[in-house]
């Protein structure tokens, strides 16, 4: 993707990057959008925002440079510039459209990996490929389609702050999100198979000539240039794939789904939009369609991981009583139903587990202060979903 570094006047750095000039629109919102997505979901990003100004407003800076043939460095001029910005849309009185990323405070360590630790890193001590944060974060890149999820778009930096030297981790480049695929529209296979097909698949797909055709080569994606390729309508998330096999998301359990499940449920109807509105289309007629398709994508989600498990949540224990929420039940994916309670006692120093004669109600059991309680939570005459409390 063609792009430069840009200094403003209060010296601050951004990375700057166009749409491509067959797509306006498509890549700046989608990185704009991203960036918003996943710092609602709890992880860091870098700021992101959309720049109009007109080339004329650009100047180059005496000790900018340019890498030119053969990879080497050289002094960069004006007829640069222009050549980076020549196929970039333009409107009538030819402003251009541009991604404007603030670079990120702090002393760049590299890209993390979603395997093993850093080794430069004491508080890294937990596998990637064992976080719930980065196994999680498959329904994540699954519900916004970000299919390049890959160690090259993180970044790691080292930063300062109350006294304390840390690394602090970024996921970064939002450009292939949606429907985009940063200079073109998303290739329909994407988020659909891996770019390297196992060879069994490949040689399948082969010998059938293509007559065996997939649900995603024939699904409508839409015509508008803004958004791209995006569909709701056969997404599957379990069945979504990045672009190559990530380790934390093929580690994934039915735990970390609903982990993540659970905070993408959480998103109103108009919270959804807002965000896509900071994508600023021209036409709202793109706001309009991504906006669906997200919704409908949310709601996949939700049905699909919500009926792996006992999407139990918000446990309390209110008048005696233990409360919690049945997800399912308040999304409307299912109607209300009972839960069987099996109350145990609980050794907290050897994890033995005493059955209570008589406990199945929702009242709690009385018991000596101090005490540690296990609600076992299931639905009657099922035994392989179920949710256990501890209480002290």
């Amino acid at each position: 993707t063609p792009g430069f570094r840009m200094v403003d006047s209060k010296g601050a750095i951004y990375f700057v990057k166009p749409d491509p000039r067959t797509n306006p629109e498509m890549a700046t919102a989608a990185d704009v959008i991203g960036s918003r997505f996943f710092y609602a979901f709890g992880y860091n990003t870098p700021e992101n925002y959309i720049l109009y100004l007109k080339p004329e407003d650009l100047s180059v800076g005496e000790d900018a440079s340019i890498k030119g043939l053969n990879d080497k460095k050289r002094p960069m001029n004006r007829r640069d510039l222009n050549d980076i910005l020549r196929d970039v849309p333009r409107k009538a009185d030819g402003t251009i459209r541009l991604l404007a990323s603030a670079a990120i405070k702090g002393e760049p360590l590299g890209p993390f990996r979603y395997e093993k630790v850093r080794r430069d890193d004491p508080n890294d001590t937990v596998r990637h490929e064992l976080r719930r944060d980065l196994r999680g974060l498959h329904v994540f890149c699954a519900w916004v389609n970000h299919t390049d999820a890959k160690s090259i778009n993180s970044l790691d930096v080292l930063v300062e702050q109350d006294g304390r030297t840390f690394v602090r981790h970024y996921l970064i480049d939002f450009g292939a999100i949606l429907g985009s695929d940063s200079d073109m529209p998303k290739n329909a296979r994407f988020g659909n198979e891996f770019v390297i097909p196992k060879p069994k698949a490949a040689l399948s797909r082969m010998v059938a000539f293509g007559i065996d055709t997939k649900p995603w080569e024939t699904a409508d994606y839409g015509d508008r240039k803004a958004v791209g390729r995006l569909e709701s309508k056969i997404f599957n998330p379990e069945l979504w794939k990045s672009n190559y096999p990530n380790p934390a998301f093929l580690s994934r359990l039915p735990d970390d789904e609903f982990w993540a499940a659970k905070q993408v449920m959480a998103f109103r109807d108009e919270e959804i939009r807002a965000i896509v509105e900071m994508g600023q289309y021209s036409d709202l007629r793109a706001v309009d369609y991504i906006t669906k398709a997200l919704i409908e994508r949310r709601d996949r989600i939700g049905r699909t991981y919500f009926a792996k498990v006992l999407p139990l949540d918000r446990f309390r224990v209110e008048g005696e009583q233990l409360r919690f929420e049945d997800l399912a039940v308040q999304h409307g994916f299912t109607e209300p139903r009972q839960f069987s309670i099996a109350w145990a006692s609980f050794d907290n120093a050897t994890g033995r587990v005493t059955a209570m004669s008589g406990e199945n109600t929702p009242r709690v059991p009385a018991v000596a202060s101090g005490s540690y309680l296990a609600a076992v939570i299931s639905l009657p005459g099922e035994d392989r979903r179920r949710v256990t409390a501890y209480l002290r």
